[in-house]
């Protein structure tokens, strides 16, 4: 999940300038982010830290999901968009906080 997370947000304009300065502050190769090799556990450790320095200090993005998941892509009609619920969460969503990277 946090290399697919990565990648959606590598090249956006909100986040991709912070988590390319954070990869290269950690060593780890934009590459490493474009085409991810996950059954590597140091880089996987890597992408992680990555991550979690662009975010507020203490929010974990996955604190609490499950370890077994399934994930698939689905194409949805507008009219069945306008009706998904993307997320429900106890603690809430944070969706208009702009943050920058820590390190």
């Amino acid at each position: 999940m946090v290399a697919a997370f990565l990648l959606a947000e590598i090249d956006s304009s909100r986040f991709g300038t912070s988590l390319r300065a954070a990869a290269g502050a950690e060593g780890l190769a934009i590459d490493a982010v474009r085409r991810p090799d996950t059954t590597d556990p140091t880089a996987n450790a890597a992408r992680r830290r990555v991550l979690d320095a662009c975010r507020p200090p203490g929010r974990d993005l996955f604190a609490g999901f499950p370890s077994e998941l399934h994930w698939a892509w689905m194409m949805l009609r507008p009219d069945e968009l306008a009706s998904t619920v993307w997320l429900k969460w106890s603690a809430g969503i944070i969706a208009e906080q702009i943050v920058t990277c820590t390190s």
